[in-house]
């Protein structure tokens, strides 16, 4: 495939723009609070022990 081809790069732009388009307003992009991150944390924490724990 040619990037200079004009119909491709076309296609690419409107793939581009359908793609950000969905996405704006998606809560999975919106930043976490501090508390949320500390939450997350802790679970991998836990669940890495128990991983630790089962294999021993």
């Amino acid at each position: 495939m040619d990037a200079k081809d004009p119909a491709l790069r076309a296609e690419l732009e409107r793939r581009l723009a359908t793609l950000a388009r969905d996405e704006t307003g998606d809560p999975a992009h919106e930043r976490l609070s501090a508390t949320n991150l500390w939450l997350l944390l802790a679970i991998v924490a836990v669940l890495t022990l128990a991983g630790w724990v089962m294999a021993g």
